[in-house]
């Protein structure tokens, strides 16, 4: 936040700026939104670039979500189960955030 809209806050007014990250889960995927406004927004002199960085960002959170995706499930097929103990680190991480469902390749 801004020291000037930290301010404004502080005495109950509205912040001048915003920009929010909301994650929406629909039918096993997740989509992460970006919203943004301010004093900037609605200028093309800020908007096309903005853009462009924008978009170069969440493609990078994008590729690095899908790729430790992949890994996960890698080592999933590789290593598996090993009785009652589990291969370290990743494959608890499985066991913990994904259903057999969601294993499948491309989720």
């Amino acid at each position: 936040m801004l020291p000037g809209d930290f301010e404004r806050v502080q005495h109950g007014m509205r912040a001048s700026d915003a920009w929010g990250f909301y994650l929406r889960r629909k039918d096993g995927w997740t989509r992460l939104i970006a919203r943004g406004s301010g004093g900037a927004v609605g200028h093309v002199t800020f908007d096309m670039p903005h853009f462009v960085r924008e978009q170069k960002m969440m493609r990078g959170i994008r590729d690095r979500a899908e790729q430790m995706r992949r890994d996960q499930v890698h080592a999933f097929v590789r290593y598996g189960y090993q009785g009652e103990q589990q291969i370290p680190a990743v494959s608890s991480k499985i066991a913990e955030n994904a259903s057999p469902s969601a294993l499948a390749v491309g989720r």
